[in-house]
C-alpha cells in the first residue's frame, strides 16, 4: 500500500528481510517490476516477487507489458534504530 513504512530487524539475516510485491493481472501478460526505476525483475502467471528490502524512500511501479497499464506504491524502509 502506498505510503507503508517497514523497518528491517537487526535480529534476522538481511538476504530474509523481502517484501512480496504482488499484482493483479492476467496470468497470460507479463509484469514488468521497478524499483526506484530500475528493473527487478518480470512475472508471469502468479504476479508475485520478492524484493530484498533497502533503508530509505522507494518508489515501486509495476507495468502490464511493455507499455499497459501501471501501478506505483511508496514505501520508507527504515532501520529498527532509525526514528520514523
Amino acid at each position: 500500500l502506498d505510503g507503508t513504512v517497514l523497518v528491517r530487524d537487526p535480529s534476522l539475516p538481511r538476504a530474509q528481510q523481502e517484501m512480496a510485491l504482488e499484482a493483479a493481472a492476467p496470468a497470460s501478460a507479463p509484469v514488468q517490476w521497478r524499483v526506484d526505476g530500475k528493473s527487478v525483475g518480470v512475472t508471469e502467471r502468479t504476479h508475485r516477487l520478492f524484493w530484498l528490502l533497502a533503508p530509505g524512500e522507494h518508489l515501486i511501479e509495476a507495468t502490464i507489458g511493455e507499455h499497459g497499464p501501471r501501478a506505483e506504491s511508496r514505501i520508507t524502509v527504515l532501520e529498527a534504530d532509525q526514528p520514523g
